[in-house]
């Protein structure tokens, strides 16, 4: 596989989504003055082409074709980047490799990924291929999903739990809104759960204080270091899934940690996490426990 090393990376194959990770990608790249590779890869599967494990079916196209296939997706990306100008320096890769293996090894030398979403378009909020859910969980930086028709302006939102993978999340999302000269929204979501079962009104108002309290903190820090920022807290006993959703709908990115404590608590990809990547309007950026921060 050929060596790819400039510090952005996107990955494209032709979809709307995949068209708007593009763009996002170059903006990136031209605000930021970073090199962009523009990476398509494709594999054959010889055993189902033939049939010969699965019976009558379709045949996927021969190498060739497929080659050719992947070829005019660059050809499409490249025309894309050219558009913007001499402030998008890029060099292309044709790949025959996993979509995802190829993207996660090219991970390992860059500071940002970007890869297209769900397409909304399809009206199946709930509908995710699986490329960009493993790329979330396993790719050795920050990764951003783009669905097609994301929203591009508006506030930078980030979850906050209290967890190191939180800590890494608020040091990207305070670089992007001071890059972008937006407002970050830092969201944090307590545990109302106890309410359900009787929880008396003095011991949830100390619940939401102490979350007040664990918001303050977790920002202090990275308000000092980015006076210019302007942060709006918010905490929330609704569940974190549906809180930080309905803030994307009019944010230009969404940050949050791939897991942790609180509300990012799973192995690999957090629940809430996931589900933001299937229903967010705008872009996702997943920070991941491998995934060094944004400092660049």
């Amino acid at each position: 596989m050929n060596k790819i090393t400039p510090p952005l990376v996107v990955g494209v194959d032709g979809s709307p989504a995949s068209d708007e990770a593009l763009h996002f990608a170059c903006r990136e790249a031209a605000a930021r003055r970073l090199p962009l590779a523009i990476v398509h890869a494709w594999q054959q599967f010889p055993a189902y082409a033939s049939g010969a494990m699965m019976g009558p079916g379709p045949v996927t196209p021969a190498p060739a074709e497929m080659a050719q296939l992947g070829r005019d997706v660059l050809d499409s990306a490249t025309a894309i980047a050219d558009s913007y100008g001499d402030p998008v320096v890029h060099e292309s890769h044709l790949l025959n490799d996993a979509p995802a293996a190829a993207l996660i090894s090219a991970s390992e030398n860059a500071l940002l990924l970007v890869v297209g979403g769900r397409d909304r378009a399809r009206h199946e909020p709930g509908w995710l291929g699986p490329v960009p859910l493993r790329l979330a969980a396993k790719a050795h930086c920050p990764v951003i999903v783009v669905p097609s028709e994301a929203s591009t302006t508006g506030s930078v939102v980030v979850g906050v739990d209290g967890s190191a993978n939180s800590d890494d999340a608020l040091a990207f999302a305070f670089h992007q809104a001071s890059r972008r000269d937006a407002h970050l929204t830092a969201v944090l979501a307590f545990d109302a759960a106890g309410q359900l079962t009787g929880l008396d009104t003095t011991l949830f108002a100390n619940r939401r204080e102490n979350a007040e309290r664990q918001l303050s903190e977790a920002l202090a820090g990275w308000a000092d270091k980015f006076p210019e920022v302007v942060v709006t807290h918010v905490v929330t006993d609704e569940p974190a899934a549906r809180a930080l959703r309905v803030a994307s709908s009019t944010a230009s990115l969404l940050v949050v940690g791939s897991h942790g404590r609180g509300f990012f608590l799973r192995h690999v990809l957090g629940s809430v996490s996931s589900a933001l990547l299937r229903t967010s309007d705008c872009p996702v950026a997943i920070v991941g426990p491998e995934a060094a921060a944004d400092h660049s």
